[in-house]
């Protein structure tokens, strides 16, 4: 609510940093909300999506929940891995690329890597 003419112009700004969805979400002019039948009609838009919103929400927020999972769950094996398991991945790859080792790109972590795991060999 705003007597501001860039209500407009900001909106979409205020609705991304607004925790809410943007069916959730409506600006209004002062002189606006004077007028019965526009105050009616966002009301009415906003309790006939409520519902559905919500499911929205839910899904959104399980689906947050599982991504957080995932990366807890990648972050755990890879905080496991040493560096000679890099080194064992970095080989697996260049195999599965069927490039040669002795032609691949060396950067020198990753020869670092390789001639270690020959090592532990």
């Amino acid at each position: 609510m705003s007597e501001s003419m860039r209500l407009k112009q900001y909106a979409p700004k205020f609705r991304d940093e607004a925790p809410v969805l943007g069916s959730l979400f409506r600006t209004a002019q002062k002189h606006e909300l004077a007028d019965p039948q526009f105050l009616m009609e966002q009301l009415y838009d906003l309790a006939t999506g409520y519902n559905d919103a919500l499911k929205v929400i839910k899904f959104s927020e399980s689906w947050l929940a599982a991504l957080d999972l995932a990366k807890n769950a990648l972050l755990g094996v890879m905080r496991k891995l040493d560096l000679p398991d890099y080194a064992n991945v970095y080989d697996l790859v260049l195999q599965a690329e069927e490039e040669p080792l002795g032609q691949a790109p060396h950067f020198g972590h990753l020869s670092l890597m390789l001639w270690m795991k020959d090592r532990d060999r």
